[in-house]
């Protein structure tokens, strides 16, 4: 009985039964499932597929999600609600860009001052332009540009896959 127990105590240390109590922190790489809700309308997931890979305080993910995960360990779900703030921004009438007025009319037909149209910058990236003011004689419109999610809350729904600790 007692080799048993010695038995079970190697192998509960080493790790091969049970999970572990390590939490993700700053420089720790993670990989997370999530779904993104907003406004109560499902925006994207990605359980079921292949999880996303990060390292957290790198700066590639939006500041919100980024800290959210901090303190989670492997296997543990959670609801992450990121402001605008700590997402994407909030909306500004400040991020004004001229547009192209003729190529505006070629792909809608036609534009008015407080028109939502997308845009797409030299990235690829989509963005959010409301049209502000057009002259006509520039030809010309002036929009603040904004991304898609900018002024929006995003309620992130979170499964901790696994922590690749920092080295």
């Amino acid at each position: 009985m007692l080799c048993l127990a010695a038995v079970a105590a190697v192998v509960l240390s080493a790790g091969c039964v049970g999970g572990s109590d390590q939490s993700a922190k700053d420089g720790d790489t993670v990989s997370v499932f999530y779904t993104l809700t907003v406004d109560g309308v499902e925006k994207e997931s990605n359980f079921g597929s292949t999880p996303l890979e990060f390292t957290i305080g790198a700066g590639t993910m939006i500041q919100g999600f980024n800290d959210g995960v901090i303190g989670m360990k492997a296997g543990e779900t959670k609801t992450i609600e990121v402001s605008p703030e700590n997402g994407y921004g909030v909306y500004s009438k400040e991020n004004v860009t001229e547009l192209p007025l003729s190529d505006l009319k070629e792909s809608l037909g036609t534009v008015s001052v407080g028109d939502i149209v997308q845009v797409t910058d030299v990235y690829g990236r989509e963005w959010n332009a409301e049209i502000l003011s057009i002259d006509e004689e520039k030809d010309t419109a002036d929009a603040a540009v904004n991304h898609p999610l900018a002024g929006k809350t995003l309620i992130f729904t979170v499964m901790l896959d696994s922590i690749t600790p920092a080295k």
